[in-house]
């Protein structure tokens, strides 16, 4: 399961090298739109790191550190994989000389990396799945819903982006729950 995440990993690098490229060789290579939704990825993963290996360190130090990884890694994968999914058909610019086969090269990796990612949560024997997990799986899935009604817009107004934000911390929220400890959890 390592390999095949580390693959798809390469694979998706490749992927995006070969759409940049070819955005480039039509003249539609433009400087990307300022990513105002990253800070707030990369400090809920740190803070989803540190807190998860709080949790998991009676397990032991390499368990509780690599729990702590995989945690960060699959936590916004929870959140990008359905995003990917509805935003999909939605990437703009279309590609010539084949729109569907340049959106499938960058995508399809990328569900490969997201799906492998989630799956590597299975191999750690500290998580587990409580009924906390599914209630903030669904409360993402209520925020996704109030979004798509609203348009599903790209995040630079105040609406889509916090609709953006507070639904990519929940995701990270359900992650954390998985490392809950049996006392605790509900199953």
């Amino acid at each position: 399961m390592i390999v095949i995440w580390a693959l798809s990993i390469w694979t998706t690098l490749v992927a995006f090298y070969a759409y940049g490229v070819q955005l480039y060789e039509v003249h539609l290579f433009s400087r990307p739109p300022v990513d105002r939704i990253a800070p707030i990825t990369v400090l809920t993963a740190a803070i989803t790191f540190f807190t998860i290996l709080y949790m998991t360190k009676t397990h032991g130090w390499k368990v509780a550190l690599g729990s702590a990884f995989v945690g960060a890694a699959a936590a916004p994968m929870i959140f990008e994989l359905p995003f990917d999914l509805i935003v999909m058909a939605r990437t703009v610019p279309s590609i010539p000389p084949a729109p569907t086969l340049y959106r499938e090269l960058f995508f399809f990796p990328l569900f490969i990396a997201e799906i492998s990612t989630i799956a590597l949560l299975t191999l750690l024997p500290s998580m587990r799945i409580s009924s906390y997990t599914l209630y903030s799986l669904a409360a993402m899935f209520f925020v996704f819903a109030v979004w798509a009604v609203l348009g599903f817009h790209y995040p630079t107004d105040p609406i889509p982006y916090a609709l953006n934000a507070v639904s990519k911390v929940v995701s990270f929220v359900s992650v954390i729950t998985l490392f809950l400890d049996g006392k605790n959890a509900k199953t």
